[in-house]
């Protein structure tokens, strides 16, 4: 009896990358930065007095009514194991009682503001002083607001400069 060999199978091209699929992040990041994000967070966190539940609970609903963040996501996020979507740090904004955005700047070395009761940031006793200068100049808002970036930028660095003299004194 012959035996039949199986047939050649054809081989398939290579895997391409689906096109249509979103990016899912835009810029790489460290694992220190991820770190920042996950300390702000656990620090906010004990500031607000809430457990991870109740932070969760604070981020709200997505536009299709499920949980804008997920606990094991939060758990995560806080273990600096990932890099939250765009989406997921808007929702974390929400729940730290931060101003949009302010993630992001604590992923890229910044420091996160603080939202009053409308969403809008509150400025720190120097940004106040600052600002009530400007206004005094006669300066209009765009420059008012660059000159404030600019004094985030600079307290951001000092941040950074003390957390690396830290580092390595300790």
């Amino acid at each position: 009896m012959m035996r039949h060999l199986p047939r050649h199978r054809r081989s398939r091209p290579p895997c391409r990358v689906d096109s249509r699929r979103p990016e899912r992040h835009t810029d790489p990041v460290s694992a220190r930065d991820l770190e920042r994000l996950a300390k702000s967070l656990t620090d906010r966190r004990g500031e607000l007095s809430l457990t991870q539940e109740e932070f969760v609970r604070r981020a709200g609903t997505s536009a299709d009514g499920k949980p804008a963040l997920s606990l094991k996501q939060l758990q995560r996020i806080e273990q600096a194991k990932v890099n939250p979507r765009p989406k997921t740090l808007g929702a974390l904004d929400r729940a730290a009682g931060w101003t949009p955005g302010s993630a992001r700047q604590v992923i890229e070395g910044g420091v996160p503001s603080e939202a009053d009761k409308t969403g809008q940031a509150r400025l720190t006793a120097e940004e106040a002083q600052l600002m009530d200068a400007l206004v005094d100049l006669g300066l209009s808002d765009a420059q008012r607001a660059e000159h404030l970036t600019l004094l985030r930028e600079q307290t951001r660095s000092r941040t950074e400069i003390s957390s690396q003299n830290t580092g390595t004194n300790g």
